[in-house]
Order: structure tokens, then sequence, then C-alpha cells
């Protein structure tokens, strides 16, 4: 179970960013995710999300981005070994998204 930094709206997708302390295995080991946003943290799209990050505050001066952010929407798809369709060979195959309000 996480908290997301935000949450795009028409994709449903979890967006984590890197941060000390955090290991990237959060957003990729697990088969079940489970994250709980508040409202404020829902961004409309990826042009949405990018815009709020060039002005975040808490990045050091001259590095606007992170070095590292898992974009969670669900389990993957991959034909990549003998054409043979695998769901969920890479993140979680399951993503529960619980939004607080209020």
């Amino acid at each position: 179970m996480t908290s997301a930094d935000f949450c795009l709206a028409d994709t449903a997708t979890l967006v984590l960013r890197n941060r000390p302390g955090q290991p990237r295995s959060v957003a990729l080991v697990p088969s079940i995710h489970i994250a709980v946003i508040t409202l404020d943290q829902i961004v409309a799209d990826m042009k949405e999300l990018f815009a709020l990050l060039r002005w975040v505050a808490h990045f050091p001066a001259g590095r606007a981005f992170p070095n590292y952010m898992s974009f969670i929407s669900g389990p993957s798809k991959t034909a990549d070994i003998e054409a043979t369709m695998v769901h969920g060979a890479h993140g979680p195959r399951e993503v529960h998204l619980f939004v607080i309000t209020g």
C-alpha cells in the first residue's frame, strides 16, 4: 500500500516520484498495488502533470524533474518471448485506488 504523488484522470494512472528512502521496487514488485490519494492529487492528463512538475518548489534549483518516476496503470502486456501474450510481466497485476475526500 502506498500513496501517490499524482493520479492522471484520463487514464487512471498513478504517478510515484523517486525520493530518498523509497526504493523503485515499491512500484514494480507487488502483484497487487493499493494506493490512497486525496482529490487535490488528481490532474487531468500528462500535459497538466508536466506543467505542474515544472513549477514544484521542493526540487533543488536547476532540477525540475526527479530522475525517476513510476507510472502505474495496471497490468502490462508483452509478447516478447515466442510471440506468446503475457499479462502482468512488469508491474502489478491489479491496481486499486482509494480517493479520500474532505
